[in-house]
């Protein structure tokens, strides 16, 4: 898979070995510029965590507040944290990031760089979750698809992974349509799945229903942090039914 993702990046049919060296080394830097980031967001919720819980709280900046709470990005960051927009969906595919709950610039992005996390995982062990929000996102896409609209450069990415999952079995187009179908069923049962690949019969892709409860718990850890945008499907990204706030919206 990796050597797919090198030649995605590169732009050519095969990557030469240079060029898996360069671009491991690109990605490693672009891994720890993730980590950096996700560390930093998350100290500065320690600190707003720390100043709440004293015996003698102290006043705090309102720069860590926004940060914390609506999901400002931190002006010292600056440009020293960007990472290439593929170099993010190959983070996905290879790494299991999420660039969304990471970057601030792409949240609207979130469920389509979760389908990058499951089909990476279909790739490695032949099986993947969807979620119901996800299947949505996908069939919705699949309409854009139809009307011959332009798609967001991740879907491509994730063509080319899902051919390479199934290239031992079928084509993409077979898998395509019963993934579609398989969307469509978890969208009336209202139930996240888990997909996994067979090594016989007609079908190529298989499903089994999470029950209510393991459905919820699959969604949760997708979203980012409250204040991020909506989603492109128009889902409302803040949890806020755990944490007491005053109105939800739909």
């Amino acid at each position: 898979m990796f050597e797919r993702c090198v030649a995605l990046r590169y732009g050519v049919a095969e990557a030469t070995p240079a060029q898996h060296e360069a671009y491991l080394l690109m990605l490693i830097q672009a891994a720890f510029k993730a980590l950096d980031l996700a560390s930093r967001q998350t100290s500065n919720l320690r600190e707003l965590h720390r100043a709440n819980h004293k015996s003698n709280p102290r006043p705090i900046r309102r720069s860590v507040v926004d940060q914390a709470v609506d999901g400002v990005p931190n002006p010292v960051i600056g440009d020293s944290h960007q990472v290439n927009e593929v170099d993010r969906f190959m983070l996905a595919i290879l790494g299991r990031v999420n660039p969304a709950k990471v970057w601030r610039d792409k949240a609207h992005q979130t469920l389509a760089f979760q389908w990058l996390v499951a089909i990476g995982d279909l790739v490695r062990t032949g099986k993947m979750i969807v979620s119901c929000l996800m299947a949505q996102e996908f069939i919705l896409v699949h309409r854009e698809r139809r009307l011959n609209r332009s798609i967001d450069a991740g879907w491509i990415v994730f063509d080319a992974t899902l051919a390479l999952a199934v290239e031992e079995r079928c084509s993409w187009n077979k898998a395509y349509r019963e993934l579609l179908l398989l969307c469509e069923d978890a969208m009336r049962g209202s139930r996240a799945m888990i997909v996994s690949r067979t090594s016989w019969g007609k079908a190529v892709l298989v499903t089994k229903p999470l029950g209510l409860e393991a459905s919820f718990a699959v969604e949760t850890p997708i979203w980012p942090a409250a204040g991020f945008v909506d989603t492109e499907i128009g889902c409302f990204m803040k949890p806020e039914v755990g944490y007491a706030t005053k109105a939800i919206w739909a």
